[in-house]
């Protein structure tokens, strides 16, 4: 096993180790891998930016006192599954909170509340997902290739055409495909990995 497999514990082996929950090294693992994926589905069910870290920071200390607690069964669905409805499922409560405190007082609410029944929501959910392991995947391969590879695989990313993306790097358009196949072959490795290991 390479050193770049080593990157990330499996879910599994991360979860068990928060059953100890003065496990702070472990926490912050899980912090560092999951936090961003939290934080873009509480700002695309509409939270403000003010509210969302506060938001935030709530959600976390709700996992860190339910993970020690919770078991993780592969047959009852994929760990990130679990994770996103209870982003979702915090974030209207925290609607709900505003807007009780809305009918309470004169407030004017800044929100306009989606849908908690909306099938559109659990999309996004999982759309975000798979653009958040894409992004880590990629940040984790492209220190692997060399600067004109990358930009190579960023011309055809772009919409160009072989033909384009050879005029443009001056190179002969087959070494121009060659490089986008060997960025692609490692992109699509890294993100089955990442995929297996944190969802």
């Amino acid at each position: 096993m390479s050193k770049n497999d080593n990157q990330y514990n499996t879910r599994q082996s991360l979860l068990m180790r928060l059953k100890d929950n003065q496990d702070e090294a472990s926490w912050q693992e899980f912090v560092a891998t999951y936090r961003n994926y939290i934080l873009t589905i509480i700002t695309n069910l509409k939270v403000s930016h003010h509210d969302a870290e506060d938001l935030l920071q709530s959600i976390l200390l709700k996992l860190w006192n339910k993970l020690p607690e919770f078991e993780y069964d592969p047959a009852k669905g994929q760990f990130r599954y679990w994770l996103g409805r209870v982003t979702k499922n915090d974030t209207f409560k925290f609607f709900d909170k505003k807007k009780r405190r809305k009918e309470n007082s004169s407030e004017e609410t800044e929100y306009e509340e989606p849908d908690p029944e909306d099938a559109d929501i659990d999309k996004m959910i999982d759309r975000e997902w798979q653009a958040y392991i894409s992004e880590k995947a990629w940040g984790n391969i492209k220190k692997s290739f060399g600067e004109k590879v990358l930009e190579v695989f960023m011309c055809f990313a772009d919409g160009l055409t072989g033909p384009q993306v050879s005029e443009k790097m001056e190179m002969a358009e087959n070494t121009c495909y060659v490089y986008k196949l060997r960025v692609q072959k490692a992109l699509h490795k890294e993100i089955m990995r990442l995929e297996f290991e944190l969802g």
